[in-house]
């Protein structure tokens, strides 16, 4: 019976996660994104923001789903039915990653900006802490999957110069606030979840572990969760686009 009530959960847990790649960027979705950057959406500007909503979310939500799908295919085989935040969350980031390296852009003359002329002090400090944690678990003798994790955060970090560097097009006020306000999103996510990834993709094991045959509360996910929480407030307390171009040179 429990079995059944799990597969059926998993299911419709996978389902209504993959359902975030279809359709088109809702308003709320748009209405969040231009209060959070205190952006104005006009005629000239909105197409870009609309095609940044639709293509990151389309990335991350499959990725997402394709975590859970690995999760429930080495658990439920064992006899175990848990829903942990480890692996789906470390297959989200990657899905994020690959979503900004699929936008970046490469002709052009590179913006002055720096990560940390774009994130808020919570997001650098995250930042640092991702790469401290990294360089620790590189040098620590620590298992194949905790180096992987290492390697990946730092390219993320990596990533993050590369996308704030980034070319713009040279184009009116609106237009380039509007590719201010997206890069400075895409910083604020990579750097809130690099120490969440670092953790969820550090701890992994292949195969799971033996656990108690069953239903599962995990504990741990729960703690992990409240984490992946703060990373999102702090993801969503960016600063004003506009006052960021004040400070690029004329």
């Amino acid at each position: 019976m429990e079995s059944t009530f799990f597969l059926g959960l998993a299911m419709a847990v996978t389902i209504a996660v993959a359902a975030g790649t279809c359709g088109a960027v809702k308003r709320r979705r748009l209405d969040r994104f231009v209060r959070h950057h205190l952006l104005d959406i006009t005629l000239e500007n909105g197409p870009h923001v609309l095609t940044y909503l639709g293509r990151t979310r389309r990335w991350r939500a499959a990725a997402l789903a394709a975590g859970f799908c690995v999760h429930f295919a080495l658990t439920i085989p064992q006899g175990r039915y848990s829903l942990t935040f480890q692996l789906p969350f470390a297959a989200w980031y990657l899905g994020v990653m690959l979503a900004e390296v699929r936008m970046l852009r490469w002709r052009g003359t590179p913006l002055p900006l720096r990560p940390h002329d774009c994130l808020s002090w919570p997001a650098v400090v995250m930042s640092v802490g991702a790469v401290a944690g990294a360089l620790v678990t590189l040098v620590a003798p620590w298992g194949p999957s905790a180096r992987a994790a290492a390697v990946l955060t730092l390219a993320s970090v990596a990533l993050q110069f590369a996308i704030a560097r980034q070319p713009a097009p040279e184009a009116a006020e609106d237009v380039l606030a509007a590719h201010v306000a997206t890069r400075t999103r895409s910083l604020l996510v990579l750097a809130a979840g690099g120490p969440i990834f670092l953790i969820a993709a550090g701890s992994l094991r292949f195969p799971p572990g033996a656990s108690d045959p069953g239903v599962n509360v995990d504990l741990m996910g729960l703690l992990f969760a409240a984490l992946v929480w703060s990373a999102w407030y702090v993801a969503t307390r960016p600063r004003s686009s506009l006052s960021l171009i004040a400070t690029l040179p004329r």
